[in-house]
């Protein structure tokens, strides 16, 4: 099955708004075994939609669409399906009655140009929409498939997974497109490339992608066929192969990211950890409770940015703050020990940096960088100098300080 996606709204092509919704309508069209060729945005007039429309019915089987279904003046689309495909509005009581309901349950009086809601392209089926008034338009048109979805990200969502993916799965489209994501951390993407090579790694009827990012290396195995027994078996056979290539650099294939599998080795090994934290500001502390549960594992944490805060919340000695300053080796040794001592847990994660871009010198560049780790046998103290961009030198830190507690976890 052959899927297009469009996305409709002149925010989105003046820059004001990302389009998230087509990144997940594509990942979950996927899961499903379609094979989606084409995204395309367009503005919010009827006369590009027609046309991107018929186009796009003679290349796809299946064409989803998103935005353009409120009831403003600008929100177009419905219109254009009618035109596209030769269909009347039709008034539908029901659904009047049904937003109506939702306004009144709100204690609010339906405005008089929302009652346009209620009126849909004539032979369409109809999807609830479990947020909005916006419903979904499904139209079948010679053997192929319409979606016009709200362009809401909560409410396309709601209706993609609760609405559309089970409708689809229910199509005998007789393809598959399946897929395995392993996870890697601590390496760039052209070394990683590069020991798969020098190991003449090889990957017959199944595609792999390198997909960098902060969190690291994803490589992504695709595999397009017939055959999802034999695509399954493939994707295995292969993942085992890439993990013994990577060693320390393999993360998982299971899906979760490595702070998911730093926190769930926690669990499992029924160990705590603390956090002090200085450049990263509570990011840490905040990746680690961002997670359900998290109370199992994490105990405290305390952000130190003053020198002043230092010493006074982690006993940092004055004389290693003036022998050798907040961003060094010696203080984030303290800073992991001692909190590690006060709060009583196994670990302790302590950070502190030039995050930038000013507060730089020759001697301690901007992107200098020391992330320490008190545990039983004493305190690793890990330097790095990253780049001049404060989110990204804050972030690369979060994920670094993860990944030397999960090798740690590990070792267990």
């Amino acid at each position: 099955m052959i899927a297009e996606i469009i996305t409709i709204g002149n925010e989105i092509l003046l820059g004001q708004t990302l389009d998230s919704n087509a990144a997940y309508i594509a990942d979950k069209l996927t899961e499903v075994g379609a094979d989606v060729r084409r995204i395309t945005t367009i503005g919010d007039g009827n006369r590009d939609i027609v046309n991107i429309l018929k186009e796009a019915m003679g290349r796809a089987d299946l064409i989803i669409t998103t935005g353009g279904l409120g009831p403003t003046d600008d929100d177009l689309t419905k219109y254009a399906i009618c035109e596209t495909f030769n269909r009347k509005l039709v008034y539908h009581q029901d659904l009047l009655a049904l937003i109506k309901d939702r306004y009144s349950r709100r204690g609010m009086i339906i405005p008089e140009f929302v009652k346009t809601q209620a009126d849909q392209p004539e032979g369409t089926i109809l999807l609830e929409n479990p947020i909005g008034s916006a419903v979904g338009i499904v139209i079948q048109e010679n053997g192929k498939l319409v979606i016009s979805l709200p362009g809401v990200p909560s409410e396309m969502r709601a209706m993609i997974d609760q609405s559309v993916i089970p409708y689809l799965k229910k199509l005998e489209h007789g393809f598959n497109i399946i897929f395995r994501n392993i996870q890697t951390f601590g390496t760039f993407e052209s070394f990683i490339a590069d020991m798969i090579r020098k190991n003449k790694f090889t990957h017959e009827d199944c595609e792999l992608a390198y997909l960098p990012s902060l969190k690291g290396v994803i490589l992504r195995l695709t595999y397009r066929g017939d055959d999802r027994d034999r695509g399954e078996k493939l994707l295995a056979r292969y993942s085992e192969e890439l993990k013994k290539i990577l060693g320390e650099y393999y993360i998982t294939d299971d899906g979760r990211d490595l702070i998911e599998v730093t926190t769930d080795l926690l669990k499992e090994k029924k160990m705590t950890v603390a956090t002090a934290e200085s450049c990263t500001g509570g990011m840490i502390a905040a990746a680690l409770t961002d997670i359900s549960g998290s109370s199992e594992y994490f105990l405290q944490g305390a952000v130190t940015y003053s020198n002043e805060a230092k010493t006074d919340v982690l006993d940092v000695p004055q004389e290693v703050l003036v022998d050798y300053g907040a961003v060094s080796k010696e203080t984030v040794y303290h800073m992991a020990k001692n909190m590690r001592d006060k709060a009583g847990t196994d670990y302790a994660i302590a950070v502190s940096g030039i995050a930038g871009p000013t507060g730089g010198s020759e001697e301690k560049p901007v992107g200098l960088i020391y992330i320490g780790l008190a545990h039983a046998d004493g305190v690793d103290v890990h330097k790095h100098v990253f780049g001049v961009d404060r989110q990204i030198n804050r972030e690369r830190t979060v994920y670094h300080a993860f990944n030397y507690l999960r090798k740690k976890l590990l070792e267990k």
